[in-house]
């Protein structure tokens, strides 16, 4: 009996030994100059610099990367307004690969205290206007208070603007916003569209019918007020 014991006792012994050999090794193995950082490779990058990317990831040359943990480093990165998504490959055993999408601007968004903040196409914010971005983009500015809704609103109009062959993206100059009358859009030839608010699909068509029209027997509109459903206004430039 004490022998069986003790042959048990053995057997315990050398399965320990192997693990813990095994986990030496394994540490060793990671640690060793084989897999240690020494080529961080950025990509899709326009805004944002390498040095951020490198600083917000916590990756540094000569780190493990065994023990560098993508998750982790994918949420930090996320946290700056500009990164709308992020994908970190490591390459064994000593490459990692940052691959980033950036947001695009779609518009210019006035708020309060003078501040200008370019907009995604999702309506994100994205940082304040400078001169490496431009200004060359639609702006949204507000009549009251700040009305997400009423953005929301905005921002469709301008999509739709996107794909129309009538009023395109680049025509629009402003889109004003107010909580009392809705949605006004100003073009870069001084024309004035009242949409009102709600049921902007519909109404859009029907200031595409309108302008189609018009040119169709050489009119130019100079106010349209299409914020009723069941009456649309109208006045030319004469």
């Amino acid at each position: 009996m004490k022998e069986k014991n003790n042959h048990k006792a053995f057997r315990a012994l050398i399965i320990l030994g192997i693990i813990v050999v095994s986990i030496s090794f394994c540490i060793y193995l990671f640690s060793s100059a084989s897999f240690l950082v020494d080529e961080i490779v950025i990509k899709g990058t326009n805004r944002i610099t390498n040095a951020e990317i490198i600083k917000r990831s916590g990756i540094r040359a000569g780190m493990s990367t065994v023990f560098f943990h993508e998750n982790s480093a994918k949420d930090s990165l996320l946290k700056n307004p500009w990164i709308k998504e992020v994908t970190i490959v490591k390459e064994y055993p000593s490459k990692v690969v940052i691959s980033i999408d950036e947001y695009e601007p779609f518009c210019i968004a006035a708020f309060e205290e003078g501040i200008y903040l370019y907009l995604s196409e999702t309506g994100k914010k994205l940082g304040e206007i400078n001169h490496r971005e431009g200004l060359d983009y639609p702006v949204i500015t507000m009549d009251g208070r700040h009305d997400e809704s009423l953005i929301g609103e905005a921002i469709q109009l301008l999509k739709l603007s996107k794909t129309s062959s009538i009023l395109s993206w680049e025509e629009i100059s402003e889109v004003k916003i107010s909580n009392r009358f809705g949605i006004r859009l100003l073009t870069n030839d001084q024309r004035y569209i009242d949409f009102g608010t709600g049921n902007l699909i519909s109404k859009w068509y029907k200031v595409e019918k309108i302008i189609g029209r018009s040119r169709e027997i050489n009119l130019t509109e100079e106010y349209i007020n299409i914020s009723s459903e069941n009456m649309g206004i109208v006045d030319f430039k004469i």
